[in-house]
């Protein structure tokens, strides 16, 4: 399976995020602070498969991370969650179709979407209890 690396402000959705894509069999590193991924990537040279972060963080935004690893020559692929559809368009316009999430979503979305931005296009179903 794949290193995700997730960012979220929202310790609720890091931990859903986190816990389902576990149960699936990721190795995945939880994170809260823009600022730690950084560290990790630009200093630690993490090797990661895809950075699941949200839009909208402190101190800067999923977008600005995005800018600051582009700079820096990180190139890893991205999938962004968004709480509002407007940032949602405009975003993913501005990127040129990298792929968002809309919250709420659920954890087959959720799954459908990380497989899409790792090049495994087939949908998944719903987990058996």
């Amino acid at each position: 399976m794949a290193h995700l690396l997730v960012i979220d402000n929202e310790p609720v959705f890091l931990n859903l995020i986190s816990s389902s894509l576990r149960h699936d069999g990721h190795n995945v590193v939880a994170l809260e602070e823009p600022t730690d991924v950084l560290r990790l990537l630009l200093e630690e040279h993490a090797q990661v498969d895809l950075l699941i972060t949200s839009l909208v963080m402190k101190p800067f935004s999923g977008f600005e991370l995005l800018k600051r690893l582009n700079r820096a020559a990180v190139d890893v692929p991205v999938l962004f969650t968004s709480d509002s559809s407007a940032l949602s368009t405009l975003v993913a316009s501005g990127l040129g179709g990298r792929a968002i999430l809309e919250k709420p979503f659920t954890s087959v979305q959720l799954r459908n979407a990380v497989a899409r931005a790792l090049g495994k296009n087939k949908p998944l179903a719903p987990r058996a209890a």
